[in-house]
């Protein structure tokens, strides 16, 4: 018989409808659950829209009236839609700029044997910056905004995917180096 654990005491038991140690029924607390994380999203926007109702929050609209109307943009999304859109958008701009460095030899020079500065703060404030510039594009957030909301993602998906490009792709030889075997130079005639 498949086995299943209790989504509320975690008791790992042979699959059915309700709880064996908790007594819960198992469907009903999914659905309580996902009306639960929905409810959040709304008191995170109905806070927002109290703060607009006192002083503060209308003197704030007057003079950042650009910032106001991303916050509002960006908790209308939600916390799921705005997580996955920030871990698509870095995934997809550190496996873009992974495989860029690798196919131009810039992973061997620039990232491949440096130390954990370079590879852990330098090429993920990169494609945090990049990724950012998506965010705005994309998302009509403030530059800050975007960099701020692509750091952490980005810091820990960029080594993956440098390596993970590292690993699947190839280096392309279109570059002739001095100093090569097989380099044709203008000197030699060949």
């Amino acid at each position: 018989m498949p086995m299943m654990t209790c989504p509320k005491c975690g008791v790992e038991q042979n699959a059915s409808d309700e709880c064996t140690a908790c007594g819960i029924v198992i469907e009903k607390y999914r659905r309580r659950m996902a009306a639960a994380a929905v409810e959040q999203d709304r008191d995170f926007l109905s806070e927002w829209g109290l703060y607009l109702q006192l002083p503060m929050g209308q003197q704030y609209m007057r003079f950042y009236p650009l910032k106001g109307a991303m916050i509002q943009r960006i908790l209308e999304m939600g916390h799921g839609d705005l997580a996955m859109a920030l871990c698509i958008t870095a995934t997809g701009v550190c496996l873009g700029i992974g495989a860029l460095c690798r196919l131009f030899f810039v992973y061997r020079w620039l990232y491949h044997d440096r130390g954990g500065l370079v590879r852990y703060l330098a090429w993920p404030a990169g494609c945090a910056l990049a990724g950012a510039q998506i965010l705005v594009d994309g998302y009509a957030v403030t530059s800050q905004a975007g960099f701020v909301l692509m750091v952490v993602p980005v810091v820990f998906l960029c080594a993956h995917c440098f390596g993970l490009a590292a690993h699947v792709l190839p280096e392309l030889n279109i570059l002739h180096w001095p100093g090569r075997p097989g380099h044709l130079s203008p000197a030699s005639g060949r």
